[in-house]
């Protein structure tokens, strides 16, 4: 074991709080727990320094649940080149309903064209070119996935609420969105 030094350092008093009570949670001293978290610090420190923690919580978040997979963009390319070789439409019906089915259960999480597309861009699927308040460029990275990313956006967002025309370019769209608008009725008395 190496030498032990003891240093004396400020913190704020929710950094005291939160590290008082992972220490109780943990049953390990103040001492253990920062060389922990430093030791931590430096080993993914190229990682953390290089990624948003936006995105990093969105890469845990889907990993860690066990639903995603991390797939070669190669392969998924392979895949949509295959399924349109065939022809398959009843691909095409169970994308739609799979889109609708993840709307339902990210309903808290992803509730708006702008988060769909954030957590669409951390999957790869595209980057997000140019943005302005409901106007979007997306900048794809095969033609192949168009038609997949257009059915996936169109009826993700027609379940949480939005409509969205999207404008193909050789290998970009550009979208724009707004809310759909309550229907209106007339009670009369």
């Amino acid at each position: 074991m190496s030498e032990t030094i003891r240093i004396t350092f400020s913190i704020d008093e929710d950094a005291a709080e939160r590290i008082e009570r992972r220490k109780d949670e943990l049953n390990i001293s103040k001492s253990k727990m920062i060389n922990e978290a430093l030791n931590f610090y430096f080993k993914y420190e190229h990682i953390l320094k290089n990624i948003e923690a936006k995105r990093l919580k969105t890469y845990l978040d889907m990993l860690c649940a066990g639903e995603h997979i991390i797939l070669d963009i190669e392969h998924f390319i392979l895949f949509l080149m295959k399924i349109e070789e065939i022809k398959d439409k009843d691909f095409w019906v169970k994308h739609k309903e799979i889109a609708k089915s993840h709307a339902e259960q990210l309903s808290k999480k992803i509730d708006s064209v702008d988060s769909l597309l954030e957590r669409l861009e951390a999957c790869n699927f595209f980057k997000i070119g140019m943005k302005s308040i409901d106007s979007y460029t997306l900048l794809l990275g095969s033609e192949i996935t168009k038609k997949f990313i257009r059915v996936f956006l169109e009826e993700y967002c027609k379940e949480i609420g939005y409509k969205i025309e999207i404008k193909e370019g050789i290998l970009k769209f550009r979208l724009e969105s707004e809310p759909l608008e309550e229907e209106k009725c007339d009670i009369t008395v």
